[in-house]
C-alpha cells in the first residue's frame, strides 16, 4: 500500500488506527458476554482471563485512537503549511474512491467471528484476532492494495488513487472537496515523508 519511502511511523499509525472499529466491537461483545454469563453489570474485583482480555482490548483501543491522532496531526500540519506556502507539485486523481470494501470485511469483520470463542477461550481468541491483524498488516506493507481506514473516513478524509507523472500515489482528500477534484489535477504536499507515495490534497484556488 505505502511505499518504503513513507515513514514507518506514519505507516504503523495508519494500520493500527484502521483496526480501531474491530477493537471497539470486540470489546462490546466481550462485555455483553460477561453480563450474560455472570448476570452482573459491574465486574467484580476477581481477576479472570476474560477481564485480562478486556483490559488488553482497552489498551489496544487507546493505542489505536492515539495512532489516529498521529495521522490527523500530520495531515493538519502539512495542510496548514500547504495553505501558507503553496507547493508546485501536481498530480491527477482517479475517479474511484472508497475502494477496498472486501479488505475491510477481512480486516474488521472477520476477526469478529473469532469472538464466538472468546467466551470459552478468551485469551486464545484474542491472540487469534491479533495474529490475523498482524498478518494483514504484513500483507499490506508489501502490496499495492488499499486497506480502508474507517476512523479516518469518519474524520473527513478519503484515500483516492492517482498519479504524479507515471508514479502511482495515494491522495488523502478532504471530504468537502472530494467530488470536485475526482479525475482532475490537484496540488499536493507530501504526508509520509519527502518523495513518498502519500500526499495531502488541496483544490486549486
Amino acid at each position: 500500500m505505502f511505499d518504503f519511502k513513507t515513514s514507518l511511523k506514519f505507516r504503523l499509525a495508519y494500520f493500527i488506527s484502521s483496526f480501531l472499529p474491530s477493537y471497539i466491537f470486540i470489546m462490546i461483545i466481550t462485555y455483553i458476554q460477561y453480563i450474560e454469563s455472570s448476570k452482573r453489570i459491574v465486574p467484580s474485583l476477581v481477576i479472570t482471563s476474560k477481564k485480562i482480555v478486556f483490559i488488553v482490548l482497552i489498551l489496544l483501543t487507546l493505542i489505536a485512537f492515539y495512532s489516529l491522532r498521529i495521522i490527523l496531526r500530520k495531515i493538519k500540519e502539512e495542510y496548514d503549511t500547504f495553505r501558507t506556502n503553496r507547493a508546485n507539485q501536481r498530480g491527477k486523481l482517479e475517479k474511484e474512491y472508497n475502494s477496498g470494501i472486501r479488505d475491510f470485511l477481512l480486516s474488521v469483520l472477520l476477526p469478529l467471528i473469532t469472538t464466538i470463542f472468546i467466551d470459552e477461550k478468551p485469551i486464545s481468541g484474542l491472540v487469534s484476532i491479533l495474529l490475523i491483524q498482524f498478518t494483514l498488516m504484513y500483507f499490506y506493507f508489501r502490496s499495492t492494495d488499499i486497506l480502508p481506514n474507517i476512523p479516518l473516513l469518519f474524520t473527513g478524509y478519503y484515500i483516492v488513487k492517482g498519479k504524479v507523472g507515471e508514479k502511482g500515489m495515494l491522495f488523502f482528500v478532504p471530504r468537502k472537496i472530494l467530488l470536485n477534484v475526482l479525475g482532475k489535477e490537484v496540488y499536493f504536499a507530501y504526508l509520509g515523508g519527502s518523495d513518498s507515495n502519500t500526499v495531502i490534497v488541496k483544490d486549486k484556488e
